[in-house]
């Protein structure tokens, strides 16, 4: 058998391998830098009114009263999935009340969270997108925590000891 002569190779400098292995790295944009507002501003405003949402629905839910939760949830006994479905049901419920009752609220959250399309750069935005939604938890968790409060003493005020 006789052997096949192997190619030489060709030395190559470092400035060639660095060329070559940064080509194909594409380049991180940079986050101070003005940058299309749409796709990233239309994800943080659709994630903040989600989560508005559910706040929103859970505290319509709760100024139903506890009786109603008492009378209208699931026993202990209840698998995870009676237990998700109640849950599900009862914020949409909340939600619907909400908006019908007080649709000023749901507007302002509508035109509030809109602040998130006000930034040119990816950072502003991403800061504003914390800003909005750190405002609408806190309105919402005081709200909550207020009505959790109020049934709680009520609850208490007919007990009998």
């Amino acid at each position: 058998m006789t052997e096949s002569p192997k190619p030489e190779s060709s030395p190559l400098d470092d400035t060639a391998i660095a060329a070559a292995l940064g080509a194909s790295r594409p380049r991180k944009p940079d986050p101070a830098l003005p940058s299309p507002r749409w796709p990233e501003a239309a994800y943080y405003y659709i994630l903040t009114l989600i989560e508005a949402a559910v706040l929103l629905g859970i505290w319509g839910f709760m100024q139903r009263g506890i009786n109603e939760v008492i009378t209208r949830g699931p026993g202990e006994q209840d698998s995870f999935w009676v237990h998700f479905k109640f849950n599900l049901w009862s914020t949409w419920d909340g939600l619907q009340e909400q908006c019908l009752s007080r649709p000023w609220l749901a507007a302002g959250i509508l035109l509030g969270s809109a602040a998130i399309f006000v930034p040119r750069t990816a950072r502003g935005r991403k800061r504003m997108a914390t800003l909005v939604t750190g405002l609408v938890v806190a309105c919402f968790a005081t709200l909550i925590a207020l009505q959790f409060m109020e049934d709680i003493s009520m609850m208490s005020a007919r007990s009998v000891y």
